[in-house]
């Protein structure tokens, strides 16, 4: 069995279906081979799939294994084509031989655990686990522990040796989560010494004094521990954030522990911390997924899900093959939509690729392979066919010689087009300036001629206005002129009339006269007055006017500057 799927209405334990499984497969002591031949175990259990949705009696096995079946098509289609391409890609996988054992299989992670152990046990372990002197008891046990542990692969029975002594030295120091992990790993992937319930504290207990460690000199422990298995210490990279990494594997493994007992949502709670620690621990994102859907939360679960496959495809395969998740109606829309997306992208580019392709291009035979692979419409082939169109090919410079008179030929017309279309786009703007220039200089001109068409009607206006306000100031002199001497006349001769008679008519005539003249000037002043009134309107007319004019004079200026 590719994936271990909890079933809780088996009739069987918890404890009895994690050991059957741990025992169905007995793998070489080989990493590389296990590898390989778990590949196999996937395309193996879909195949079984294929077949059971015709033979199996029960309606759930059959509705599962048709799931199985169904999603297996949307991501690998043929398996002789799909598994072709996904071993390709696994032997080229930039992850870790760790990483890629946990993703294949979780007792993977068992048998690397023990190659570790044999790396440590060539270096100094007093040394790497800052064993003070005063606990060379403690250093026996673990040495003692370490060498049982990793002889275990070839003979099970020394699983309980190397758990005994582990144990002991776990008695002298409590906190060390070096050994608190590998007794963990005991308790959970021997079939010998299967306690899920111990596993899951023991490996709880490693991660919590793990995450807090900050003595600088863990650094080559972890090295070993969390390195690449085929290096020696020495050539091994340092690792940032080894106490989280170490942490987040303890969590993964106690996760490990609680699905296998149906404790889902502790299962959800320790993954997820994993995740946290180290998001590059795919398999902790995968087991938060398949923990949330055996527990119900099918949403959040495909929420998880998408992101671990985007960011290594083999999940999908996993996926297909996983009880929890493959049945699942939002899981199976999820890779149908993964499917789409990449065989569309990939189209696509291979579009684009055909379009700017030179002829008999040595390149051709490469999108020729890609579309074959899109055509497949699966989502392994069209991230294969994506594989081909994004990575970088070299070719020889004889393919540019072969090709160079083709090329300058190709380049010298580009560059005739490119100078012609220069030159259009001048003379077009060059035509487009003249023309809005133009059509600047006749708009000013009729602006220009409507302002002097206005001035010349506003300076008729004045020139009226003045002429009337003249000859109402020449009629009111006139009237002045006539009415002040004739009044002076007939004033005079009142007086005259009044006393021609008198002795005292020299005196009155004096007088008479006196008053004619005040009287003249009181006209004068009248008439003055009345000027003024008259006259006032048209004053103000003729100022607003002149106003009106001086406008139009300074905009004509303007313009014609």
């Amino acid at each position: 069995m590719a994936n271990f799927v909890y079933n809780p209405h088996s009739g069987e334990s918890h404890f009895s279906q994690w050991k059957r499984y741990l025992q169905q497969q007995e793998y070489a002591a080989d990493i590389t081979s296990a590898i390989r031949s778990q590949t196999k175990a996937y395309k193996t259990e879909i195949e079984k799939a294929s077949k059971a949705v015709a033979s199996s009696i029960d309606e759930a096995a059959r509705e599962q294994a048709k799931a199985i079946a169904d999603a297996a098509n949307v991501v690998v289609g043929r398996l002789d084509q799909g598994f072709s391409e996904l071993s390709g890609h696994l032997s080229e996988i930039n992850a870790s031989i760790n990483e890629l054992g946990t993703m294949l299989d979780w007792k993977l992670s068992h048998m690397i655990e023990q190659q570790r152990i044999s790396n440590l046990l060539l270096e100094n372990v007093a040394v790497l686990l800052r064993i003070p002197d005063v606990q060379k008891e403690r250093q026996y046990y673990i040495e003692q522990g370490f060498k049982h542990y990793k002889n275990a692969a070839l003979d099970g029975d020394l699983y309980e040796d190397a758990l005994d002594n582990l144990l002991k030295a776990e008695k002298l120091e409590k906190t060390d989560y070096i050994v608190l992990h590998f007794v963990g790993m005991i308790y959970l992937y021997s079939p010998q010494m299967l306690d899920q319930l111990k596993a899951e504290a023991y490996l709880r207990k490693a991660a919590k004094y793990a995450v807090v460690e900050s003595d600088p000199n863990a650094e080559r422990i972890f090295n070993i521990l969390l390195g690449d298995i085929n290096k020696p210490l020495a050539e091994q990279r340092v690792l940032p954030d080894a106490p989280k990494l170490m942490a987040a594997k303890s969590y993964f493994h106690a996760g490990v522990a609680c699905y296998t007992q149906g404790k889902f949502a502790d299962a959800i709670e320790l993954s997820d911390k994993a995740f946290s620690l180290d998001p590059t621990l795919l398999e902790a994102g995968f087991m938060k997924a398949k923990a949330l859907a055996a527990n119900g939360a099918e949403a959040k679960a495909v929420e998880v899900l998408v992101d671990v496959i985007k960011a290594e495809r083999f999940y999908a395969v996993k996926t297909t093959t996983d009880g929890d998740l493959a049945p699942k109606s939002s899981v199976q829309y999820l890779l149908e939509k993964l499917r789409y997306d990449a065989v569309n992208q990939a189209k696509a580019r291979i579009a684009k690729c055909k379009a700017t392709m030179l002829p008999d291009s040595e390149g051709l035979s490469l999108i020729t392979k890609a579309e074959t692979l899109a055509q497949r419409n699966t989502y392994l082939d069209a991230l294969a066919a994506l594989d081909i169109l994004t990575r970088r090919v070299t070719w020889k410079l004889n393919y540019l010689r072969k090709y160079s008179k083709s090329i300058e030929a190709s380049l010298e017309s580009f560059i005739a087009q490119e100078r012609n279309l220069r030159r259009e786009a001048e003379e077009a703007r060059v035509r487009d300036e003249a023309a809005q220039a133009a059509q600047q200089r006749e708009v000013k001109e009729r602006q220009i001629q409507v302002i002097q068409q206005q001035m010349q009607s506003v300076e008729r206006r004045l020139a009226d206005l003045e002429k009337e306000q003249m000859s109402s100031k020449i009629k009111a002199v006139k009237g002045a002129a006539f009415l002040a001497p004739l009044w002076t006349i007939v004033h005079c001769s009142t007086y005259a009339l009044k006393y021609h008679r008198t002795d005292t008519i020299e005196p009155q005539i004096f007088i008479g006269l006196q008053s004619a003249v005040v009287t003249a000037i009181i006209v004068y002043l009248i008439l003055a007055i009345f000027l003024f009134v008259v006259t006032a309107p048209k004053s103000k007319e003729i100022s607003e006017t002149q106003n009106q004019l001086n406008e139009l004079h300074n905009r004509l200026s303007i313009l014609m500057s």
